[in-house]
């Protein structure tokens, strides 16, 4: 393209030569146009530190298991809520299969799971899954402020509510801190934010949750 523009430059002033350039430069950038854009990365990566883990050695077997299956779980959730259709209280998820990860990487750091999802020829579907795990990343960010956290429950269903619960559950009581990283989003949440977040019954009785009552949000992180 910039060989083509730069050789148009030097014809301009021919009548049959710069159409001919100008033309082949319309079909170039057609041409890109219709390349699809590159999908943002579904991967996520959660480090930790503290009580499961034993420098940059190793991570507890069963608190890897632990985390990650309701991790696994807000994110099926929310996929389905804002990809499929709204997500019932119970059963299966539509579209459960596109949004399961893998636990791909092992990053030393602290100590980290790499969790994204398998290969797809699907474009849509793993910019959706990008989306989903953004809004996760985003939920679980705000377990630090009770505002924020008030302010973005509204936006999720309680089945992402009470996986986010058994997260900070199984942090809290394992004593350890996490720091996740979803695309250029990056955040901290220290073992005492954690307990906090979870041992806090938030004044959430007059938060709504989409289609869903207060009244279970409130059952989601309480006994209200």
């Amino acid at each position: 393209m910039a060989e083509t523009k730069k050789l148009l430059s030097l014809v301009a002033d021919h009548p049959v030569m710069s159409q001919e350039l100008k033309e082949k430069i319309h079909e170039l950038e057609e041409e890109i146009f219709k390349i699809p854009q590159a999908a943002a990365d579904p991967s996520t990566t959660l480090y930790f530190w503290g009580g499961p883990v034993v420098g940059s050695i190793g991570i507890d077997a069963v608190f890897a298991g632990q985390i990650i299956k309701p991790f696994q779980n807000m994110v099926a959730a929310d996929f389905s809520q804002r990809h499929r259709e709204a997500v019932a209280r119970k059963g299966r998820r539509r579209g459960e299969k596109d949004s399961r990860l893998l636990l791909t990487a092992l990053p030393r750091g602290s100590f980290g799971l790499k969790l994204s999802r398998a290969e797809s020829n699907e474009l849509f579907e793993d910019s959706e899954l990008s989306d989903t795990l953004v809004h996760v990343t985003q939920l679980i960010d705000s377990a630090k402020s009770e505002k924020r956290l008030e302010d973005n429950l509204s936006h999720f269903s309680i089945r992402v509510v009470s996986g986010l619960k058994e997260f900070l559950n199984v942090l809290s009581r394992s004593k350890a801190g996490l720091r996740m990283e979803t695309g250029n989003l990056r955040f901290e949440l220290s073992p005492e934010e954690a307990l906090q977040a979870f041992d806090d019954d938030p004044p959430l009785a007059q938060q709504g949750m989409g289609d869903i009552g207060a009244h279970h949000v409130v059952g989601a992180f309480g006994t209200g």
